[in-house]
């Protein structure tokens, strides 16, 4: 009986040990799942509060938020300066077109200096003027031609630096007959040729301008004479030179419309008749300005470049294209044209004033 007894309670602390080790167990776990819960931080001993603040003073701070600003705006300069690919300073005209810079057209106000007046926006009262994308400046007493109505402004110094640069181009071959076009339609090519033909006429010279944009005429907008008769009807036989030749409001300044709008204007201006009409002006003029139309758009300007003597191209800053100016060129030398030099115009105030150098206005300034 006793050993009986011995063994039951044998049994008994056997099951009540498995008890409690399954308890351990169960305690072991849920220790570990709540140590998991939070993170397994535990806190060894409160941090002291410091005597003074962590880390670099004020003007280090300072210091290298200027390091850091210099080199993001360097950053950003240096991209715009190699993203942008038009043509907006002169170093950059004679280097990329290989050509001489003759001038630069600044802005062109109105006589009475109320609002800004450029290339791009000029506009007499007659309609179709214009060598601008938006706006138009609305004026009848000339704007379009500076040279003549607002001598002493910087847009009409600049046609005149324009006129010396061309007569010392004299001294490479002679200079009478001048090509005036551009790379595309709006860089103010039109009335770059209306007031440079005017300083010539200024000079005392006998001076013609055609208009050889039989396509989109705009020259007898400026001087207020009818577009007809003009060269298509002298190049067909309708009439004769004498008859189209109009006197202006310049001293010793002539001009020829473009006449009728033709059905094959490069055909016109690249036949014989138009050669015979340039020797006849060449007799009577010491200066002939032809207005042709941009290079991309027709090849007009090539053909009559082929047989002037000289090429002036017209190039907007800013807007005008590196390589656009560039394959302008390459098509005029192609065919044999001679590209004595281009104009840098700049209405929109693109090419840097250098301070203020080419925008200074000399005239009534204190000594």
């Amino acid at each position: 009986a006793t050993q009986a007894s011995e063994a039951r309670l044998r049994q008994r602390v056997d099951a009540t040990r498995k008890v409690a080790d399954q308890l351990r167990e169960e305690y072991q776990k849920a220790r570990i799942a709540e140590a998991v819960e939070a993170g397994q931080v535990e806190i060894i001993d409160m941090a002291p509060l410091p005597a003074r603040p962590i880390g670099r003073g004020p003007l280090f701070k300072l210091a290298l938020g200027l390091i850091v600003g210099l080199m993001l705006g360097s950053g950003a300069a240096f991209l715009k300066e190699n993203l942008n690919t038009s043509i907006r300073r002169r170093d950059e005209l004679e280097a990329i077109l290989h050509v001489p810079g003759l001038a630069i057209i600044p802005q062109i106000l109105p006589p009475n200096g109320a609002g800004r007046l450029s290339l791009r926006n000029i506009r007499l009262p007659l309609p179709g003027l214009g060598n601008g994308k938006n706006g138009h400046y609305r004026n009848g007493n000339g704007t379009a031609l500076v040279s003549a109505t607002n001598v002493r402004s910087t847009g009409a110094e600049a046609f005149r630096t324009l006129r010396t640069s061309l007569i010392f181009s004299q001294a490479v071959q002679s200079l009478r007959t001048i090509v005036i076009t551009s790379p595309s339609p709006q860089d103010g090519k039109t009335t770059t040729a209306a007031n440079l033909a005017v300083t010539f006429a200024q000079q005392g010279m006998r001076v013609a301008l055609v208009d050889c944009d039989l396509r989109r005429a705009r020259l007898h907008n400026v001087f207020k004479i009818p577009r007809e008769p003009g060269l298509t009807q002298v190049m067909m036989e309708q009439a004769s030179i004498d008859e189209v030749i109009q006197p202006t409001m310049v001293d010793g300044l002539a001009f020829i419309p473009a006449g009728a709008l033709p059905p094959n204007p490069s055909e016109l201006l690249g036949g014989p008749r138009m050669k015979a009409v340039l020797e006849a002006l060449e007799e009577r003029f010491d200066v002939i300005l032809l207005d042709t139309p941009p290079v991309h758009v027709a090849a007009d300007s090539m053909i009559l470049g082929r047989g002037a003597d000289g090429v002036l191209l017209v190039v907007r800053a800013g807007a005008t294209q590196r390589d656009s100016a560039q394959d302008a060129i390459q098509r005029l030398t192609t065919v044999g044209a001679r590209v004595v030099g281009a104009v840098l115009n700049d209405p929109d105030h693109k090419v840097p004033q250098y301070g203020g150098y080419y925008y200074y206005d000399y005239y009534g300034a204190e000594e």
